[in-house]
């Protein structure tokens, strides 16, 4: 079972990174077409639900706008790129933690890795962005990795969880005994 969890995590692991390089070396203009076109799309979801009215997307979005933008103003459709940069490195975080938590069974191990993987990543990719003529940036690789430690921080939490359930388990199955039919 752990290799097929290993091997698993390997194939989305290899997976997600060609996905990002992928949109990286697409040139200016695809790429813009590709950001105008999952923002006209979240603009008609938003219209069906109203999530944008909300106070919890008011927080989140000036948050962000605060960290990202160091509280100019930026464009829906800039921040919905800043945006995919940190959803897509926050996968790519989670990821790598689960890969080589399952791989080396050690905590420290997958945290550093989670992290320092899509690190690495990431200044690949901006690295790379400039063979299609479009800039690197810094700041980009800055969101990268709070994407990445966001991932991890959401990964940790759900594996303490995921441990805290099992050893409730574990005590409720000793402490009733054996089932007997």
């Amino acid at each position: 079972m752990r290799k097929a969890i290993i091997f698993a995590l390997v194939f989305g692991l290899i997976f997600w990174v060609i996905l990002l390089f992928y949109f990286s070396t697409r040139p200016p203009l695809v790429s813009d077409k590709q950001a105008k076109w999952l923002y006209r799309a979240l603009k008609t979801l938003d219209e069906r639900l109203d999530f944008s009215k909300t106070k919890l997307f008011e927080n989140v979005r000036e948050f962000f706008t605060q960290v990202w933008f160091k509280g100019q103003e930026a464009n829906s459709v800039e921040f919905l790129r800043k945006s995919a940069h940190f959803g897509l490195y926050l996968c790519l975080g989670a990821i790598a933690f689960f890969l080589f938590l399952a791989y080396t069974r050690k905590l420290p191990a997958a945290v550093l890795t989670g992290i320092s993987l899509p690190a690495l990543v990431g200044v690949f990719d901006e690295y790379a962005q400039s063979f299609v003529g479009r800039g690197s940036r810094l700041e980009d690789v800055i969101v990268d990795v709070s994407g990445a430690v966001t991932g991890v921080l959401f990964s940790l939490i759900f594996f303490f969880l995921y441990k805290v359930f099992e050893r409730v388990r574990r005590r409720w199955s000793r402490e009733r005994g054996p089932v007997h039919r």
